[in-house]
Formats: structure tokens, C-alpha cells, sequence
């Protein structure tokens, strides 16, 4: 028997001392620690001492995390954690854990840990692990290619993405500025007649700018330049595009 300590960055600051809980058969306890900078604390118990049940629990618990950050639209990085080895331990009574400073500034206050929708099977589980990666991420690059990567898994090919976005700016949208703004000037192009449409636009201007840096002189892309503000500016523009886009394709699935 072992405990299995890990450590929870993220962006919502849970008042209470503790929280358990069950998920999908294994119990939690969560113990925040935003108080004192600290990451929070998640323990469970493994009853066997091998690597498979300790694996389990870790993607068992990054899916439910994955979740809340998805319901929340919070920020949640799993860390690494440790395991104490042992005779017995009580979940209610163990005391200790693993921390690590918090990266995470608090933005949300939260009583109780609300009702968590099922995850139906694993592509969804997949995809809500990766919109995950694209929220947490304090880099604007990559939150563009986990959003645009959680909108084309599973497929080997991004027209499934690239028809998805485009299909999903036919129904209205509180972020019809962004949208116009980026088709009126899709900066990341050489020439505005390349434009063929907005999720074309990302798949092969944007995306592959960001993936590849664009190292051809010929291309139609302009690349990345970085630190200028104007193509930052339109990159925000098209992150928050994406990122209803994934959080609608969530929905769907």
C-alpha cells in the first residue's frame, strides 16, 4: 500500500481546508493551498505498489481536472508528484504531501468542487486533456496549436478542423469582431487574394507559421515576427476564435 502525492497549479482558489471525493471508483482528497502560494494537494491511496495503479490515478485525475478546467474555463497544471510506501494509510488522516511554489495566480474563488459531466469515452477524454494544455499555457504560441490540435484529434488530416471552424463561424457569435477583424487583415499572409477562408487561413498560415517558423523566402506566409505588436494583437484575435471553437466541438461530442 502506498500514498500518492501530487501537486495542482491552477487558477481557482478553493476556500475550504479539504475535499473529498470520488472519481470514476478511486478516492481523492484535494487540500488547496493558494493561501500560502502553494501549489494545492491532491492524495489517493495505492493499494498495490506498481507503476500501472499509480499511472491510473495520475490520468484518472488529470481527466477530472481536465474537466473542470473545461467547466470552470480556469487554468490547471498537473505536476509531477511522490509516493510514501507503507503498511496502511487513511486517506482522512495522512498528513504530509507534495508542493511546489504556485505559477498560478488565483483569479477565482470557489466553496465546492460543482457537478463534473461524465467524460462518455476516450476520444473525448483526448480532447478535453488537450483543451486543458491550450488554457493553462501562458504562451499565446502555443495556445493556438493545442486549441487547433483539440479541434482536428483524431484525424491524421486538418481539413476536419479547417471544415469545423469554418462551419462553426456560420452560426452567430459574440466574437464577430475578432472574426472580422482577422479577415479584413490576415496579416500572416503575403498577399490578402491568398485568403480562402478563415479556418484555411489558420490551418496553413498561421499554424504552420507558428510549427515551422516559416524559413522560406518564396512562401506565401509572412511568418512570425516576433515581439511586434500589431501580428500580437491578431493572434489574440484568432486564439479566442479557436478557443470557442473547441469549446463548442466539446460540447458536440
Amino acid at each position: 500500500m502506498s500514498a500518492y502525492a501530487l501537486a495542482v497549479h491552477t487558477s481557482l482558489g478553493f476556500k475550504k481546508e479539504d475535499y473529498f471525493f470520488r472519481y470514476k471508483n478511486r478516492e481523492f482528497r484535494y487540500i488547496p493551498g493558494w493561501k500560502q502560494n502553494e501549489t494545492d494537494k491532491v492524495l489517493t491511496i495505492l493499494r498495490h505498489d506498481n507503476n500501472s495503479e499509480a499511472n491510473e490515478a495520475y490520468r484518472l485525475l488529470a481527466e477530472l481536472l481536465s474537466v473542470i478546467s473545461f467547466e470552470r474555463d480556469c487554468k490547471v497544471i498537473l505536476s509531477s508528484g511522490v509516493i510514501a510506501h507503507g503498511t496502511h494509510f487513511d486517506l482522512e488522516k495522512v498528513s504530509g504531501g507534495y508542493v511546489e511554489r504556485r505559477s498560478i495566480p488565483v483569479s477565482e474563488l470557489s466553496d465546492e468542487f460543482y457537478y463534473i459531466p461524465p467524460v462518455r469515452n476516450s476520444e473525448q477524454s483526448d480532447i478535453v486533456r488537450i483543451y486543458r494544455e491550450a488554457r493553462s499555457s501562458s504562451s499565446l504560441y502555443l495556445n493556438i496549436l493545442f486549441y487547433w490540435h483539440s479541434l482536428s484529434y483524431p484525424h491524421t488530416k486538418n481539413a476536419y478542423a479547417i471544415e469545423y471552424v469554418d462551419r462553426y463561424l456560420n452560426h452567430p457569435s459574440y466574437l464577430g469582431d475578432s472574426i472580422g477583424r482577422i479577415v479584413e487583415n490576415p496579416m500572416m499572409l503575403r498577399n490578402k487574394s491568398d485568403f480562402v477562408s478563415f479556418g484555411h487561413y489558420v490551418e496553413n498560415a498561421v499554424r504552420h507559421s507558428i510549427a515551422h517558423f516559416i524559413r522560406y523566402p518564396l512562401s506565401k506566409e509572412k511568418g512570425l515576427d516576433l515581439d511586434n505588436f500589431d501580428q500580437i494583437q491578431h493572434l489574440h484575435d484568432v486564439r479566442d476564435v479557436l478557443k470557442q471553437a473547441s469549446r463548442n466541438r466539446i460540447r458536440e461530442e
